[in-house]
């Protein structure tokens, strides 16, 4: 069963893949994508740094944001770890403080500024309502 399951997951991945590419977008930023997709809770995460793990320059990748999502890279950093602290918000009860430090801000005032203009209110007005 585990096999199988295995199985179907990797050939799901493989016409996701396929699928994603014939949509236009790079190898490059999909790899991009999914590095981010794993790691954005690292909050030292930037575009340095991600140009030194893929071996290319920091003009390259913002290259393949703006052409592949219309995006910055940052854009992109900031609607990943507010889509997950929206998920923690409704979920749990744990401190604005700590989610912030879970999705991977500095502190819970620059995840309220980012949240406030990509959701147009605060994390704390998002959990009362």
């Amino acid at each position: 069963r585990e096999e199988f399951l295995s199985r179907w997951t990797a050939l799901f991945d493989s016409l996701n893949t396929a699928a994603e590419q014939a949509r236009g977008r790079s190898v490059l930023f999909e790899q991009l994508m999914s590095y981010i997709d794993e790691h954005y809770q690292d909050s030292d995460l930037s575009l340095t740094k991600l140009a030194d793990l893929f071996d290319v320059g920091t003009a390259t990748i913002s290259r393949e944001f703006k052409k592949n999502s219309e995006s910055t890279f940052l854009e992109i950093m900031h609607k990943r770890r507010i889509a997950a602290a929206k998920t923690l918000i409704r979920t749990t009860d744990i401190s604005l403080k700590e989610i912030a430090s879970q999705v991977g801000y500095d502190n819970a005032l620059t995840m309220t500024r980012a949240f406030k203009k990509y959701e147009g209110a605060t994390p704390g007005a998002f959990r009362e309502s």
